[in-house]
């Protein structure tokens, strides 16, 4: 009999926490559509198992399992360009069996109204980086040292680099919080920690890329192509 009662109570236990979970989450998709209906950005809940074959950024070859969730789409003017705007959460699993973890995350993924543009990654600097560079995988350095410790960047270009991350750039980035940016086939991606954002980090990403491409130099942009 107390077996049964242990087993009754672990039972009502688990019922419990998926209701919770089911609950939660259908309290972030209410409010992460009032978040897209705010940004003017259309909102689709479903899943969508093809969003890692649109981008070609690292997050999206890892794993195995990839799906998104809470689809915000759209075109939005920033900087005085319309720019196609996808944001929301994914999860992909790695390992398998008793040794899989699944990683949910959330993104921002914005089209740049320039095509042909090198590849380059922004982030902040972290331990296992500095490891790496003393056996010979370094980034670029600039002239800020206080900018060089902070962050790693690299990019097949290292001009643009530069272009892009001059004094004034720095001096944003370095005021933060600074997501890791990664611009890939002309899609500048914005990750942010390696959780599922709350809806005030959704309702920013727009106005920092915003800010983020407001500083890119007119030297720089007039020499780029226009998509």
């Amino acid at each position: 009999m107390n077996e049964f009662l242990i087993i009754l109570v672990a039972a009502a236990a688990a019922v419990a926490i998926i209701y919770a979970v089911i609950q939660a989450e259908r309290k972030r998709r209410l409010v992460l559509k009032a978040v897209a209906r705010k940004l003017g950005l259309g909102f689709d809940p479903g899943v969508d198992r093809q969003l890692h074959h649109a981008y070609a950024h690292s997050v999206f070859r890892k794993g195995h399992s990839r799906r998104a969730t809470n689809n915000m789409f759209g075109v939005l003017t920033l900087a005085g360009h319309p720019v196609h705007v996808r944001m929301g959460d994914y999860q992909y699993t790695t390992g398998s069996g008793k040794h899989s973890q699944t990683h949910r995350i959330s993104y921002a993924a914005f089209m740049l109204p320039f095509v042909g543009l090198p590849e380059l990654l922004i982030r902040r600097e972290g331990i296992g980086d500095k490891l790496i560079s003393g056996i010979g995988f370094d980034d670029i350095d600039f002239e800020s040292e206080e900018f060089s410790r902070a962050f790693w960047v690299t990019s097949g270009d290292k001009k643009f680099a530069y272009d892009v991350i001059h004094p004034g750039m720095m001096e944003f980035l370095m005021r933060g919080p600074t997501p890791k940016v990664e611009i890939v086939h002309d899609v500048c991606l914005i990750l942010e920690g390696w959780g599922r954002w709350d809806p005030e980090t959704f309702d920013g990403a727009p106005g920092w890329f915003q800010a983020f491409l407001e500083r890119w130099p007119d030297h720089l942009i007039d020499r780029l192509q226009r998509r």
